[in-house]
């Protein structure tokens, strides 16, 4: 019986079967030009196609996932003691986040609001807000970690600046400096006016000079290394190489697969990761994306020795880390030239990471002539 392609429901008897001069009957012919419109169609997809999707092997609290509460709102999963705040209205560096980063906001100082000093300098050392002392150095025993991203505000009262600078610098300092890191505060809402003015007013009470620090590892400017610091890859300084030196167990261990690292690279995991360090960041064809070790690890590692090595977890961290320390005191040969790193480095014109920026396929490789003390484990 034969089934009926207009009908695919209705059931047709037999006919003969009619050949061409080749001998091929209809239906044999109509399941050929079938094959050949799908064949042409794979040949059509363009080479700049999305990536496919692949599956995170990250620990949950490093995925950046969000879960449902009984009460119907979300909650970032976290590490513990860290903001389950959800933060996904934010725009993000993803590839397929293609939300437009907030536009320059010029704020004028707010009619009829007073700042309060105090409620300012809480603020300012809030960790639920900020803090901003993660970035930005001021006076107080009770300042710790302090940090010198930004500049040091230890004085800044005495510079005589506006209360508008002030407000203008907090609210979206990019009014100012285009190119800023720091947050525009008030442009994306995470502080209101009258935080902005509270912290305006504690601002303008730091009047110089500036006292001696009382404890000098307050001060990122004047904290002491500590005793006996040198050389970051020697294990009595660094117990953290002790580590990276355990991971040499997971290059030679065979997993689920019944392969190990060690089988497919030969000659010890020094011989054999030469240098790659040094040539990371890369684009890597095969996934389509700028990655870094550990993120290669995280895919690669599954994939030959069928071992989970999860972005952030132990076995990944230690075996990263290994790696890199092959490469130490190597020239960095990072591409920066070829087609996929000009396109990677290129700023978004359509949002924060836009898929706009995805690599083409050709590549190149320019060796920078840029000396590498240690690529491996740093221990700052």
């Amino acid at each position: 019986m034969t089934i009926s392609w207009e009908n695919p429901g209705r059931v047709l008897p037999n006919p003969l079967p009619r050949t061409n001069p080749r001998g091929f009957s209809r239906e044999r012919q109509r399941l050929f030009a079938v094959a050949a419109v799908l064949l042409a169609g794979c040949a059509a997809v363009p080479s700049d196609a999305p990536p496919p999707a692949w599956t995170s092997r990250a620990i949950p609290e490093a995925r950046g996932e969000l879960k449902t509460l009984p009460d119907g709102k979300r909650q970032a999963v976290r590490y513990p003691g860290w903001t389950t705040a959800d933060f996904s209205a934010f725009p993000t560096y993803a590839y397929t986040d293609s939300r437009l980063a907030p536009p320059v906001q010029q704020a004028a100082l707010p009619a009829g609001l007073t700042g309060d000093a105090k409620r300012g300098r809480a603020l300012f050392l809030s960790r639920a807000k900020g803090p901003c002392t993660g970035c930005h150095l001021v006076p107080g025993d009770d300042v710790w970690p302090a940090g010198s991203v930004g500049p040091d505000l230890s004085a800044i009262g005495s510079r005589n600046l506006t209360d508008q600078y002030l407000y203008t610098q907090i609210h979206d300092p990019r009014v100012v400096f285009p190119k800023t890191t720091m947050p525009p505060w008030g442009a994306t809402a995470a502080l209101t006016p009258q935080e902005i003015v509270d912290l305006v007013a504690y601002l303008q009470t730091l009047g110089g000079p500036v006292a001696p620090e009382r404890d000098a590892d307050r001060n990122p400017f004047t904290r002491r290394r500590p005793t006996g610091f040198g050389d970051n890859l020697d294990p009595t300084n660094n117990p953290g190489v002790v580590l990276a030196e355990e991971a040499e167990r997971t290059w030679t261990a065979r997993g689920p697969a019944g392969k190990a690292c060690a089988d497919c690279h030969a000659g010890g995991i020094d011989a054999a990761m030469k240098g790659v360090a040094a040539r990371y960041p890369r684009f890597v064809k095969s996934y389509r994306r700028v990655m870094s070790i550990e993120d290669f690890l995280t895919v690669h590692g599954p994939e030959t020795t069928g071992r989970a090595l999860p972005m952030e977890g132990d076995d990944n961290v230690q075996l990263a880390t290994r790696v890199k320390m092959a490469s130490n005191g190597l020239p960095f040969a990072v591409d920066l030239v070829s087609p996929e790193a000009r396109a990677a480095r290129r700023p978004s014109t359509a949002g924060w990471g836009s898929a706009t920026t995805r690599a083409p396929t050709a590549t190149r490789r320019k060796r920078v002539r840029t000396s590498s003390s240690a690529v491996g484990f740093s221990a700052t």
